[in-house]
């Protein structure tokens, strides 16, 4: 969301992001939406079946791996809404992030690095959510 901030303002859209106001107002949303995914994963694994009698397998902990890249990603946003700019130096917790030289030619390496990190947070959650459901069902 944060990344069509700017599109989102121009071209009047009505979004989430740009019902935030600004790209700091932004970011500090898109902290709270993480906030609260792995929030309600720690606590419906560890204490919601005392409140609801339901309760997730502690293998849903194992999302909790995709920690690390969401990190990186609020990182790139602050500096990005700060107006900070300085070279993007990936490592192991950006994930794949494709043609990064084709995109250095194309003038939007930035945007694509914020760009598949992004993708990358919502995969690796999606899919240690998906291990984690078929350990729970096989244990």
């Amino acid at each position: 969301m944060f990344l069509d901030f700017d599109f989102d303002q121009k071209n009047r859209k009505i979004t989430l992001c740009s019902l935030a106001g600004s790209k700091a107002k932004a970011v500090k949303t898109q902290i709270l939406i993480f906030l609260f995914a792995f929030g309600n994963i720690i606590f419906q694994c560890c204490i919601g079946s005392i409140f609801t009698g339901i309760g997730l397998s502690p293998f849903y902990l194992l999302c909790l791996l995709s920690l690390p890249t969401a990190y990186v990603l609020i990182d790139l946003m602050c500096k990005d809404s700060n107006g900070i700019k300085e070279e993007i130096k990936p490592n192991i917790f950006f994930g794949p992030l494709g043609k990064l030289d084709l995109y250095e030619k194309l003038g939007n390496k930035d945007f694509m690095i914020k760009f598949m990190v992004a993708r990358n947070v919502m995969v690796k959650f999606t899919f240690l959510i998906c291990i984690a459901k078929v350990l729970s069902e096989l244990v």
